[in-house]
């Protein structure tokens, strides 16, 4: 019987296989197991053929969650462990990949670091002394401020004896006359006789004690004079101070100049103006006032109005300046941060897209493997009482 099996084609066993059915010569079966007589219809082969294939993968199934009975059910067995670490792998990569994303936009930049160092950068302050400009930290000008002080003090001191040092400078005196003169006044007659020495009196030309009219003459410079002399000292080491003289001595009104002899800080502020440029951009603008308000004003007075519309209209213009520059910077801080969030989710994409690729990729391998399925019609070996055994085993799944 087997070697006509293998003889027959397809639709010739399964012609057989329904004739043998029909007539009842089939191998025995259990008595519960009931046969139509019927042929069975279209809807009904196809209804057995799907329960079939159920029945099958469900033995199957179980067959390999007992022990695998071929290499092939181990193998796949191994695939999908496989798979399963792939996809843990998988998933590892991904939250690894955005861990690294959140640590690159934490990790300072360069341009933080420059940042950073230039924070650290001691900051200098500018000062102008004796016509030289200085440069101090804070902390050197902490220690200068106390010595600052003690040399104010000092200098009060000595405020009330310039007028007679001016004094000793115009009469050209030395230590040497001071001294004299101090010993005169002690009464000292070798000093008395030096004196007369010195300046050729003859003690008999000397008044009599009764007729002696003397009146100490007011040598030195006065208080103004000295305050303007301490301004054009330091203010003539400039290169700018013959402009400030000019301005002063021959440009404008004798009012004006009666102003800076009565407050010497004046022509300091002027010449400031002069070396900044301030002076070009105001005059022009006081000599307009003193025209339209037909010089009832000193220049000076007309300079300190133009001056004080000059100082608001660039403030006026800083503020709009420092308002454009914050809006400005702003904007770019919002470009950026919009750049690095879309950097940054441009990345996730990426890494969710090759972690979904590798996933599909794994799940196409775990489909496409192919269960085996026996051939018993190629075996040739199977002898007549085998071969019933597996129709019965066949029929009892339809």
């Amino acid at each position: 019987m087997a070697a006509d099996v293998d003889q027959m084609s397809d639709e010739e066993f399964d012609q057989y296989m329904q004739g043998a059915i029909a007539e009842g010569d089939e191998p025995e079966v259990n008595e519960e197991v009931e046969l139509d007589e019927v042929e069975p219809t279209e809807e009904q082969e196809v209804t057995e053929e799907v329960a079939e294939d159920e029945n099958t993968e469900d033995e199957v199934d179980e067959e390999s969650t007992e022990q695998p009975e071929s290499d092939a059910d181990a193998e796949d067995s191994d695939d999908d462990t496989e798979n399963e670490d792939d996809e843990d792998d998988t998933e590892e990569e991904s939250k690894e990949a955005e861990t690294a994303i959140d640590a690159e936009q934490d990790e300072p930049t360069e341009e933080s670091t420059e940042k950073t160092e230039k924070e650290v950068e001691v900051p200098t302050y500018n000062v102008k002394a004796n016509g030289m400009d200085f440069q101090f930290t804070a902390e050197e000008m902490v220690d200068l401020v106390p010595k600052a002080m003690d040399y104010t003090k000092k200098m009060q001191q000595i405020a009330p004896y310039r007028k007679m040092i001016s004094a000793l400078e115009e009469a050209e005196l030395g230590k040497d006359d001071v001294n004299l003169m101090i010993d005169v006044l002690k009464g000292d007659k070798e000093a008395i006789a030096t004196v007369l020495k010195k300046t050729n009196v003859d003690t008999i030309d000397l008044p009599e004690s009764g007729e002696i009219k003397y009146q100490p003459r007011d040598y030195g410079r006065n208080e103004v004079e000295l305050a303007i002399d301490d301004v054009v000292e330091t203010i003539s080491k400039d290169q700018e101070y013959a402009v400030t003289k000019h301005v002063i001595d021959a440009q404008w009104d004798s009012k004006s100049r009666e102003a800076f002899v009565a407050d010497p800080n004046k022509i300091a502020l002027l010449h400031d103006d002069v070396k900044s440029g301030v002076y070009d951009a105001v005059a022009p603008q006081a000599m307009k006032l003193k025209v339209l308000d037909g010089s009832k004003k000193s220049d000076l007075d007309y300079y300190i109005e133009a001056g004080g519309k000059y100082y608001a209209n660039k403030q006026a213009l800083e503020v709009t300046a420092k308002a454009e520059e914050t809006a400005k910077v702003e904007m770019e801080a919002k470009a950026k941060a919009a750049e690095a969030v879309k950097a940054k989710q441009d990345k996730q994409k990426a890494i969710k897209s090759a972690a979904g690729k590798r996933k599909a990729a794994a799940t196409t391998k775990v489909g496409g493997a192919k269960k085996q399925i026996t051939d018993y019609l190629a075996n040739d070996s199977l002898s007549d009482e085998e071969w019933g055994k597996l129709m019965e085993k066949q029929i009892r799944k339809g």
